[in-house]
C-alpha cells in the first residue's frame, strides 16, 4: 500500500511538472504587447474650421540632432505658439510677427523664438493662406537643422517618429507621417517625401539610390535600408514621440 501510495505521488509531480512546462512554453510564446506613446495624443488637435485655411496646427520632426516641433496658430481662440522639443529638452516658442495675421491670411517667414538649454533658437514658419506648403526653417547653434511639417486637420492626425539607422552608415532617422503621406528625414541631409504602401514604407530615392522599406506596429516603426549602388545596408528604428 505505501509502495502504491508513493507510485502515485510521484505521477501527480511529474504532471504537475509537465503542465507547468507547458505555461512556461505558452508565456515565452505570447506576443509582446507594441510600444504605445504615453503622451502623445490619439485623435487630432486641430479644429475643423482651419482645415483649409493656414491656421490651426502644424506638427513636425527637426534633425540636427534630434526633435519635433508643434506649432498652433489660432487653434483655440487667440493662441499662437510653437512648441519645440530638441535633444531632449523643450520650450515654448513665441512670436512677434503675427501679431496683425488672421488664419486664411498666407504666412511669409514668422519668426518664433525661444531658449532651449541656454541656447537662443530662432524658428522661421512659412505657409500659404489656405494652408499648404508649410516650411519651417531653424537656426540652432552649433547644429545644422532639417525641420520637415505637414499641417495636421480633423481628420488626419500627424505622427512624429524619432529614431536612428545603422549598419554600415548610422546616424539619426526621423520620419512625420500624415495618414499615408511621409517624410523622412535623416542626419546626412534632405528630405525623402512618399506614400505609404499597403500600410508600409516601401521607398527608393531617386537621386541615390537607396531602397528603404519598413513596417509599423504600434508607435513603434523599423525597418532596412541599402544602397543599391554599393554594398552599404542597414537597419532602422524610431519610436513616436508626438
Amino acid at each position: 500500500m505505501r509502495q502504491l501510495t508513493l507510485t502515485l505521488l510521484l505521477i501527480a509531480t511529474l504532471f504537475s511538472c509537465k503542465k507547468d512546462d507547458n505555461n512556461t512554453t505558452n508565456n515565452n510564446n505570447t506576443t509582446p504587447t507594441p510600444y504605445v506613446c504615453p503622451t502623445c495624443v490619439t485623435t487630432p488637435e486641430a479644429k475643423a474650421e482651419h482645415d483649409a485655411s493656414s491656421g490651426g496646427v502644424y506638427k513636425g520632426v527637426i534633425v540636427g540632432s534630434t526633435g519635433t516641433i508643434a506649432l498652433y496658430l489660432y487653434n483655440t481662440g487667440t493662441e499662437v505658439k510653437a512648441l519645440v522639443s530638441f535633444d531632449g529638452k523643450s520650450a515654448t516658442f513665441t512670436t512677434q510677427s503675427l501679431s496683425s495675421w488672421a488664419p486664411g491670411q498666407a504666412i511669409s517667414n514668422a519668426l518664433f523664438t525661444g531658449t532651449i538649454d541656454g541656447k537662443a533658437i530662432s524658428a522661421y514658419f512659412s505657409v500659404d493662406a489656405n494652408g499648404q506648403n508649410p516650411q519651417v526653417q531653424m537656426t540652432i547653434p552649433g547644429h545644422t537643422v532639417t525641420v520637415a511639417v505637414y499641417k495636421e486637420t480633423s481628420t488626419s492626425l500627424i505622427k512624429n517618429y524619432e529614431g536612428t539607422f545603422t549598419g554600415d552608415d548610422a546616424g539619426t532617422f526621423n520620419m512625420t507621417l500624415n495618414g499615408n503621406d511621409y517624410s523622412i528625414v535623416v542626419s546626412s541631409g534632405g528630405i525623402l517625401e512618399g506614400s505609404l504602401v499597403n500600410g508600409a514604407i516601401d521607398h527608393l530615392t531617386q537621386k541615390d539610390q537607396v531602397e528603404i522599406k519598413g513596417t509599423f506596429k504600434g508607435d513603434d516603426v523599423s525597418g532596412t535600408w541599402k544602397d543599391t549602388k554599393s554594398t552599404k545596408q542597414g537597419t532602422w528604428s524610431g519610436k513616436r514621440t508626438l
